[in-house]
């Protein structure tokens, strides 16, 4: 059948709006509440990206920080044994799609993260090591929290060891295993994961915060960053 181009461009402009008010419809009224409803108090601009709302498994305290946006197909499970396995995400933090955030006793998100897509957060191990303990059912330790600076940056397949810290404005390479503690501002990448460079000149949380207030393009006209 032929296509004419001015209408099949009008009818997708049509359809992709309607669908996108449908879905924006469902996200406000239905699916963000539903998970606020788990979350603690607070965390304002929240922003779920999807058709539904993220996996909890458990009971976990979750704190949000604000303008936090969240993949909806992203799993968070409490450690089974630990009635205070605590979710604490900073300010403008992104989650991205696939992500596994297991928490044992606790997993701290500094202020705008980047988490990208297929990340694991491993707070805890799932089984005991002793395999007569791990086939009588019995859980594992709660091990040490897992701690993600400001600023950090995880690339997409990365694992995140349990009572790891990852130092701020660090980035993590895509598909690292990371077992030991990453300092400030360091790149690394492999596995496991090993420094591969030092980031230079590291600026502080307030020379950040003030550039985006500046926006993108550095005038005080453009506004603040999304």
């Amino acid at each position: 059948m032929p296509v004419w181009g001015p209408l099949a461009r009008l009818l997708y402009a049509e359809r992709a709006t309607r669908v996108g008010a449908w879905r924006n419809f469902w996200r406000v009224v239905y699916y963000q509440p539903l998970f606020r409803s788990l979350c603690q108090p607070g965390g304002k601009g929240l922003y779920l990206e999807g058709r539904t709302m993220p996996l909890v498994i458990g009971r976990p305290r979750i704190f949000l920080g604000d303008r936090v946006r969240i993949n909806t197909i992203t799993t968070f499970a409490a450690h089974k044994e630990c009635r205070d396995a605590t979710l604490r995400i900073g300010d403008e933090v992104y989650i991205g799609a696939y992500v596994q955030v297991a928490i044992g006793s606790e997993i701290a998100i500094g202020d705008r993260v980047l988490i990208a897509g297929r990340v694991f957060l491993a707070g805890y191990d799932g089984h005991p090591v002793d395999p007569i303990d791990r086939s009588s059912g019995l859980a594992d330790p709660v091990p040490p929290p897992i701690r993600i600076g400001d600023d950090a940056w995880i690339g997409a397949g990365a694992f995140i060891g349990k009572g790891v810290t990852i130092g701020r404005c660090a980035i993590v390479a895509a598909r690292s295993v990371v077992t030991h503690d990453v300092p400030d501002g360091a790149i690394v990448g492999g596995s496991p994961a090993r420094v591969i460079r030092q980031i230079e000149s590291l600026p502080s949380s307030e020379q950040i915060v003030k550039a985006l207030a500046r926006g993108p393009a550095g005038s005080p006209e453009t506004g603040a960053a999304k």
